[in-house]
């Protein structure tokens, strides 16, 4: 007591004696007494399901011992409650006597890193690839087993990766990579060998849509007379839908084909290919019936270097011979 205040919080729990004295004007004096029961005020522990500092997307449960009421924070009348954001949690908690106490607890929630991959054209033909980057962070870990910030993808798939940032919260994305194949590409039209005044050939390219190059060729034609004397190397080239390209290739001789002319009735007429050449000629000649030919090589200065025997029949024919 100071005065007439009374202060339970300077006295001890239990009963306490209150006493009020007074003396009359003529010096008498008599007291009253009461008895206080003084109750100490509660103090709530509070308890955490799992940890208070986690990641973002994560929650916590928090419980206090058992009383008559509760007043959280948050609003709530429950004696637990589930938190998923940071911030102090209080609750106010009121024994059977009456009494209330207050207790709290601090919940901290980390944010979730932001995962993104960038990169360049993820749709590209077979023997491309694409380089696959993940934002700036502490940690990776690739769909591929990789733990670098970037990796290469050169076939067709889903690509993942996640990310851990500097308070240990992950998180996930992926990049789809789809490869397309080069389309199969050939022409006709062109034999290996042809003379060099054999007149046009038209070249057909698979599949239709593309173009050629090459010496002696214009368009779709090829005509040996524009090629030189040799090796030519022709080419059909073709882009697809998706803009993979593929070519084809095709080595054709064009050879002079010098005729010799010869007299006679029967005479056969003779075409010798390829001109030049240093391993073996074909000789063609043409026969109105069945003769026994003596097919003799010579050089330019009129000397014999080779001498063979033919039998012709009626018709076309052809002889090789070996130079080598």
């Amino acid at each position: 007591m100071t005065g007439n205040i009374f202060n339970p919080l300077l006295v001890q729990t239990g009963n306490d004696t209150i006493t009020y004295s007074f003396t009359n004007s003529f010096g008498c004096s008599n007291s009253v007494s009461h008895i206080v029961q003084v109750d100490s005020a509660p103090a709530p522990v509070i308890t955490a399901s799992g940890p208070v500092t986690f990641c973002q997307g994560g929650s916590v449960v928090l419980s206090t011992n058992n009383y008559s009421t509760y007043w959280w924070s948050t609003v709530a009348t429950t004696q637990s409650i589930t938190v998923s954001t940071s911030g102090n949690y209080n609750v106010t908690v009121t024994g059977a006597n009456g009494c209330a106490g207050s207790g709290s607890i601090t919940v901290t929630v980390n944010p979730n890193p932001n995962a993104v991959i960038t990169g360049g054209n993820t749709a590209f033909c077979t023997g491309d690839s694409v380089h696959l980057t993940a934002n700036a962070t502490s940690m990776y870990m690739w769909s591929t087993g990789s733990t670098n910030q970037s990796i290469y993808a050169s076939t067709s798939g889903t690509y993942s990766v996640t990310i851990t940032n500097g308070f240990g919260c992950t998180a996930t994305t992926s990049q789809t990579v789809t490869i397309n194949s080069l389309p199969v590409v050939s022409f006709t039209g062109l034999p290996d060998t042809i003379c060099t005044n054999a007149g046009n050939f038209t070249l057909t390219g698979t599949p239709a849509g593309g173009g050629f190059y090459g010496t002696g060729i214009t368009g779709n034609i090829f005509n040996p007379i524009n090629s030189p004397v040799g090796n030519d190397i022709i080419t059909y080239y073709y882009t697809d839908a998706n803009g993979c390209y593929a070519t084809a290739t095709h080595t054709v001789f064009v050879g002079l084909c010098i005729g010799i002319p010869t007299v006679g009735n029967n005479a056969p007429g003779f075409n010798v290919y390829p001109n030049p050449a240093s391993d073996v000629i074909t000789i063609s000649f043409t026969s109105t019936d069945n003769q026994n030919y003596v097919i003799k090589l010579v050089d330019m200065l009129g000397r014999s270097i080779k001498e063979e025997n033919d039998k012709a029949v009626n018709g076309d024919n052809l002889h090789t011979m070996d130079l080598t």
